[in-house]
């Protein structure tokens, strides 16, 4: 009678060992939670599989709780998260086309991939593009947004100036609208980058 209470409790304990064994989360999976609610910690990946796995996140719209929260829309979320990665990696700077912390992962992702997460770091690049400082003011970001107005309106003086009054040389409108367009995507490029100092770091900032 013993020997079968003891092949009894053998089998049970393998049947809950048995269901013990279900497959576990990846980290990125396990951190990002039920979709929509968002999680406090943000996932660190370091080579392409981890991007790949955020990037699964991002897509399903999971994102950290403190980016789920914001009034936003998503494809603002995914680049705020992605940017909070960057940054745990290696600050960005002032224009994250290409974050040195994501370079050596990009390398082993294929280029559609590689293309997808630089959408995300760029999004809103056209509203930037085209609206350029007033963006910045609607956006709430009224000082940088000042200080590109001045640009602005110091690079047609500057042209008139030099190219027309001083060097008296004709038809300076190419060379303004050349500076215009390199100005106006160098805003492009950097506006969702503020949009998350503004909106995630709560930074004030005038550049």
């Amino acid at each position: 009678m013993p020997h079968h209470s003891d092949a009894g409790a053998r089998k049970t304990a393998a049947g809950t060992a048995g269901r013990g064994t279900a497959k576990t989360p990846t980290p990125v999976a396990a951190e990002a939670g039920a979709a929509g609610n968002g999680t406090t910690k943000i996932p660190t990946p370091v080579d392409a599989d981890g991007l790949r796995r955020l990037a699964a996140e991002l897509a399903a719209g999971n994102f950290p709780r403190h980016i789920a929260a914001l009034p936003v829309k998503d494809k603002i979320k995914r680049a705020f998260t992605l940017f909070e990665v960057c940054n745990a990696l290696q600050p960005l700077g002032l224009f994250p086309l290409l974050p040195k912390g994501l370079q050596g992962a990009f390398k082993g992702m294929v280029y559609k991939e590689r293309l997808a997460l630089s959408k995300i770091l760029t999004t809103n690049i056209w509203w930037g593009f085209f609206f350029g400082p007033f963006y910045y003011m609607a956006a709430g970001m009224w000082k940088k947004g000042l200080i590109l107005l001045a640009g602005l309106l110091l690079i047609g003086f500057a042209v008139g100036t030099v190219w027309y009054d001083l060097l008296q040389l004709p038809n300076s409108r190419p060379l303004y609208m050349g500076l215009s367009v390199g100005f106006g995507w160098l805003i492009g490029i950097m506006a969702v980058y503020d949009l998350y100092r503004h909106k995630v770091k709560k930074e004030d900032f005038w550049w």
